[in-house]
């Protein structure tokens, strides 16, 4: 990657990390925030990722979550609040395609190791 991608890059995932729990936080807010039109952001975003910024934003959330699953003490519906998710069984089709189990079987998993 490239500085200038990479000081890119750095930007959108400390905007992510500011933003998380805000259910606004789509690749047009991160745009706006970098101070570029939609269109420019995701021909630059294409430079250093083969996701779609949607499925970064994603991603970031559900690795979030998973982290709070591990960290805190937070119950499910806390946690998909604090990671910006507005959809319950979203949130659970979502993780569970990421990680092959639910919050609940993630969190005892966790415990267990």
């Amino acid at each position: 990657i490239h500085s200038e991608d990479k000081q890119l890059l750095e930007k959108v995932i400390s905007i992510i990390k500011d933003n998380i729990d805000n259910e606004e936080l789509r690749p047009g807010f991160l745009a706006d925030k970098l101070g570029m039109n939609l269109r420019s952001f995701y021909r630059y975003f294409k430079n250093f990722s083969d996701m779609a910024p949607s499925d970064f934003i994603k991603d970031y959330r559900l690795m979030y979550a998973a982290q709070l699953l591990r960290t805190t003490k937070l119950n499910v519906q806390e946690i998909i609040y604090k990671t910006g998710f507005t959809n319950k069984s979203y949130f659970y089709r979502e993780f569970l395609k990421k990680h092959n189990m639910t919050p609940k079987e993630y969190r005892q998993q966790e415990e267990v190791l």
